[in-house]
């Protein structure tokens, strides 16, 4: 067996297997910031406020406490993060994205929309920070919806469904 690149535990078995599971669950949480790609940005700018105010005020007032003016600016921009409020985000799918939607995954496979047998679901939930984007967004049954609510998506809903 091929030695891993990286040695972890020392048996290249064990190497592999960790290496395999920490790639997969990487790349799940890359997607989940893709979908919730509106709410990570708007906690970016949030924090980038803070870090602004807080190279402001080291430069006004001196040291703060911590041992450099970036270390202050992340002290200032975590708590920014923590207390600053955000906007609140609208619930309201627009006609277009839902247009695009249907057409993506029923209209194609011959099937046609019904707002009594279909749901648009996000897949990042809009609870967690999932957006309104088509790539998060899709049409499946109602049942399957409501019995999921705002848990996780698992791997295989997040790369195939």
């Amino acid at each position: 067996m091929p030695q891993p690149p990286v040695r972890i535990n020392g048996n290249p078995l064990v190497d592999w297997i960790i290496l395999v599971v920490g790639f997969v669950t990487l790349l799940y949480y890359l997607k989940a910031i893709r979908l919730a790609r509106a709410t990570v940005r708007q906690a970016l700018r949030l924090f980038v406020i803070g870090f602004l105010l807080g190279l402001i005020y080291y430069i006004v007032r001196g040291r703060l406490g911590g041992d450099s003016v970036v270390s202050d600016g992340f002290l200032f921009g975590f708590l920014a993060f923590l207390f600053l409020p955000r906007p609140k985000r609208s619930r309201y799918i627009p006609a277009k994205v839902k247009r695009e939607i249907i057409a993506r995954d029923l209209t194609t496979r011959g099937h046609k929309y019904d707002p009594r047998k279909h749901h648009i679901d996000h897949k990042w939930a809009f609870s967690r920070g999932g957006g309104h984007t088509p790539d998060n967004l899709r049409i499946v049954e109602k049942e399957r919806n409501l019995r999921k609510g705002a848990k996780k998506p698992g791997i295989w809903d997040m790369f195939f469904r």
